[in-house]
């Protein structure tokens, strides 16, 4: 997505629990849907890979950089020149996140939250970097400061995802692609371009078969540029064709999807996810989704490598399920 990903800091002396409270934190913001990147620095040098597994010995032997990947988990052990800047970290490996907290980045020029006990360690020759946009403390905080609870991560949660996650997505800035295919009835393409036009704002795009002939649709008609890759090759040209921040990716069998769904599907999305799909029965919809611009490099790539399936590349873009029952409530 277009938008930047909020990085917020925790910061207080050695000792003070930060820790535990990002974990609780942590855990409630994921069991609400939302992608969360933790960044931890360091000053001690730490090994982080284990002496004598497989990708130590590689590095070992001279690699730069040693990746191990399962089907759950990825780990990437790398050397650095100098120091590394939160901004490397999440242009390489938090793209995917809604939002970032850090521990350890304190002089990072981001919004942070002070973590304050009243009996806790007293920091001595420890300054705050700067302004906090808010107090967590068991005692007292400064006049005119955001104070929060720190015995109640939930009240913590809530003011985080207030303040930093509140849906950034808009219909009147969305594309609808609809991929059209040899089988697909003129007379139902015509029926939901007239159906969906005003809510769309007229932002409709149709991609055909090669040679394709269509009757006259006022609104625009590209070839697919990959029709050799199935409807992967139909997402593909409607994201390089148009300049939208979403498209809305819909299938002929979906073409009675409401204008209510549809918003509702928007108000549902999350500020930072790439693909928005609806899920029902455990199974995904890869034509009824949302797709962001993030999408494309993610689709290149794979096709690269002849993977053509509409799912393949899932993996490397943030993913958000919402259930099909939401969108008829």
């Amino acid at each position: 997505m277009s938008q930047i990903i909020p990085i917020v800091s925790f910061v207080a002396p050695s000792g003070t629990g930060k820790t535990t409270l990002i974990e609780g934190v942590v855990r409630i913001l994921v069991e609400r849907g939302f992608h969360i990147c933790v960044l931890k620095h360091d000053a001690h040098h730490l090994q982080l890979d284990t002496p004598g597994k497989d990708t130590w010995r590689f590095r070992r032997a001279g690699a730069f950089r040693t990746v191990i990947a399962s089907t759950e988990e990825l780990g990437v052990f790398s050397a650095l020149q100098g120091e590394v800047t939160i901004g490397g970290i999440l242009e390489r490996y938090a793209r995917d996140a809604d939002l970032v907290l850090t521990e350890g980045f304190r002089r990072a020029q981001v919004d942070m939250i002070r973590v304050h006990r009243k009996d806790g360690p007293d920091g001595q020759g420890w300054e705050m970097p700067g302004d906090p946009i808010a107090w967590v403390t068991d005692g007292l905080a400064p006049k005119g400061v955001v104070t929060l609870p720190l015995n109640d991560v939930s009240v913590i949660a809530d003011y985080l995802q207030q303040r930093y996650l509140a849906s950034g997505r808009r219909l009147a800035d969305c594309s609808l692609v609809l991929p059209v295919g040899p089988r697909v009835s003129n007379a139902a393409l015509c029926r939901v371009i007239e159906r969906l036009s005003s809510a769309f704002q007229g932002n409709i795009v149709v991609v055909a078969s090669q040679g394709q002939v269509l009757p006259e649709l006022g609104v625009p008609v590209i070839e697919d540029i990959r029709p050799e890759s199935g409807a992967l090759g139909a997402l593909l040209t409607g994201l390089a064709y148009t300049s939208s921040a979403d498209i809305l990716f819909l299938g002929e069998r979906h073409y009675d999807l409401s204008v209510d769904a549809i918003e509702k599907l928007f108000a549902l999305a999350k500020p930072q996810a790439d693909i928005v799909t609806v899920e029902e029965d455990g199974y995904v919809e890869p034509l009824l989704c949302l797709y962001g611009f993030h999408c494309l490099t993610a689709i290149k790539a794979s096709l690269l490598t002849g993977e053509a399936k509409m799912t393949s590349w899932w993996g490397q873009v943030s993913v958000q399920r919402i259930s099909a029952i939401s969108l008829r409530k």
